[in-house]
């Protein structure tokens, strides 16, 4: 079950007729138009008003992104909105908004003008320069209207932390006009056109009638922040978006049950915040609980609150209205659907924990087979709908075609990246060779970065290890030799390779930066590494101990290859011992 606005429009034309102007005089008419749009929770309502926004090209994350062309009246008009979704701020508290006659207002935008007109003696001029008037305005009202009540949804949908809004919304306009330098039959009518997104009006207000009272949406946002900050408690920080999420889920299905009333069919007996974040949040069950959308814009809240990525997403699935989430995870988006994770049980029907609570509709791709059978995109059809037959904002993330599954290699860096050195992840047969960004392994991982996810690349324990040679010819009756360490790496996204070295007592870490494509052997020369070393060596790295002298023939030397990724991770091979008289 989702809102939809549903557009109606009334012209209520106030004309005051005032004695005849002079040749010169400017007069002061006015006539006013009101529209209204409602975020109906419960049915589809038909409209006959054109809607004049249309969708950006290109993929956005914000709804209001997805409005094409956005003029400068409706992003102020949604930055107003930012401003003032707070406690003290006017869409909780009206009375500090502007005012216009009886109601309190936002001036969506204003616009002045003058058009010629012509005229006959007897003729009426305020008539004449009241239709040239609305003629020059033309449908001006109706598109900054629209507009507004477009912004508007697009507000409602970025922001489903703010809960205390009926979801109605009543829009009017001003056409103020008179005439001037009438003369010879011809005059020229001037006028100012305003159009005002209205608080509050007669019988309207914005604000659902139980946080209409001075200090009733504060006390209502503290109870929101606390039952955020319960569920925050114990927020698994170091665990990937996918368990994370699935925290999110379980903490709102064990806490909730679906809204019985709407389970029934009754919406009228179902509380008006059934609807949004806070019945969610705050754990709710029978006419109390939530719908569909109480869950998806608790999720959102919880996700904006731990900047993971997350959208509503709202159409239809199963044949009735329908509101769901969007998430990115490790940089591709998914379907998660927490209404579905907490069905409604037929043997406990008002339980919050009915036992049927499950994480199965966490992840989910666009063609993956959820666990009714049906393939996702065909069971959760997108309208994104908020105005009914309006703008339609399917412009947004797009999902993966396949269901999430967490990479082998994914890896929380906060948990190898602490204190003054950095640890290597381990994988049996394999060694450590970096951190990245993305899973093709292109974007290495700044050294000065110590959390969150990213990739860990690792290459075959063979790559990392240690051979070495002597000057062909050595023998117990030379006098010296040279002995070359050699191990291998498997690309260049590394700050150095070295060589970690122990002769008698003596210890030194040897380091290079140079690799070789081909060495020589017995005089034959070697080109490929992966010969010598295992299937992921690309590259030759050496160091040679000149003229080693015939005493240290027989001591035992102990070595071991090493290298430093470029996010500052020292990593070592496998530790070989030998003599060089085992050369001979």
């Amino acid at each position: 079950m989702k809102r939809l606005f549903a557009l109606f429009l009334s012209a209520v034309m106030l004309l005051t007729l005032l004695p005849a102007a002079s040749a010169f005089a400017v007069t002061d008419y006015t006539v006013e138009t009101e529209w209204e749009a409602t975020i109906f929770e419960r049915e589809y309502h038909n409209s006959t008003v054109t809607t004049y926004p249309s969708v950006a090209d290109g993929n956005h994350l914000l709804w209001i992104d997805r409005m094409a062309d956005l003029p400068d009246f409706a992003r102020r008009f949604y930055n107003w909105l930012e401003d003032n979704a707070t406690a003290d701020g006017t869409l909780a508290n009206p009375s500090r908004a502007d005012s216009y006659g009886s109601r309190k207002v936002y001036l969506v935008d204003t616009i002045t003008g003058s058009v010629p007109f012509t005229y006959k003696t007897g003729d009426s001029l305020t008539n004449l320069a009241f239709a040239a008037a609305q003629a020059d305005v033309g449908n001006v009202p109706n598109i900054i209207a629209n507009y507004a009540f477009a912004t508007y949804g697009a507000f409602d949908r970025d922001h489903p932390e703010v809960f205390w809004l009926t979801g109605n919304s009543k829009c009017g306009s001003s056409l103020s006009y008179g005439f001037e330098n009438a003369y010879g039959g011809v005059a020229t009518a001037t006028y100012t056109l305003k159009v005002y997104f209205y608080l509050t009006a007669d019988s309207f207000d914005v604000r659902r009638e139980e946080y209409q009272e001075v200090g009733a949406v504060a006390e209502a946002i503290d109870r929101r922040e606390a039952a955020i900050g319960q569920i925050l408690e114990d927020y698994p920080q170091d665990a990937s978006v996918y368990d994370q999420i699935c925290y999110f889920s379980d903490s709102l299905t064990l806490s909730n049950a679906y809204n019985s009333a709407v389970a029934d069919g009754d919406y009228t007996s179902a509380a008006g915040t059934a609807w949004e974040c806070i019945s969610a949040l705050e754990g709710n069950n029978g006419a109390a609980g939530p719908v569909c959308e109480g869950y998806a814009r608790a999720l959102k809240v919880l996700c904006d609150r731990v900047s993971i990525p997350c959208v509503l997403a709202e159409g239809t699935a199963r044949g009735g209205d329908h509101m769901w989430n969007q998430v990115k995870m490790d940089n591709e988006w998914y379907a998660v659907d927490v209404t579905w994770n907490d069905p409604v049980s037929t043997t406990k029907p008002m339980a919050k924990v009915s036992g049927f609570e499950s994480t199965d509709w966490i992840g989910l791709g666009s063609e993956t087979v959820g666990a009714d059978g049906a393939v996702f995109s065909e069971s959760h059809v997108l309208d994104n709908v908020t105005v009914n037959g309006g703008l339609a904002y399917n412009n947004g993330p797009v999902l993966s075609r396949t269901a999430y599954q967490i990479a082998e290699n994914y890896l929380n860096m906060a948990l190898y990246r602490c204190g003054q050195s950095y640890t290597a992840p381990e994988k049996e047969g394999y060694v450590f060779a970096g951190w990245f960004m993305d899973e093709a392994l292109t974007q290495p991982v700044s050294a000065n970065v110590t959390e969150g996810w990213a990739y860990a690349k690792f290459v075959l324990e063979d790559t990392l290890t240690l051979k070495f040679q002597t000057t062909l010819g050595t023998s117990a009756a030379s006098e010296k030799t040279d002995l070359r360490l050699l191990t291998s790496v498997e690309g260049l996204n590394l700050s150095s390779v070295y060589f970690d070295v122990t002769i008698g007592t003596v210890s030194r870490r040897i380091a290079s930066n140079t690799a070789y494509e081909q060495v020589k052997s017995g005089g034959t020369l070697i080109t490929s590494p992966a010969l010598v070393f295992g299937p992921d060596s690309r590259y030759f790295v050496t160091y040679t101990l000149l003229e080693t002298p015939a005493s240290m023939f027989d001591i035992e030397i102990t070595a071991t290859p090493g290298w430093e990724t470029l996010d500052g991770t020292c990593v070592s091979g496998t530790q070989r011992t030998f003599r060089i008289s085992d050369t001979y």
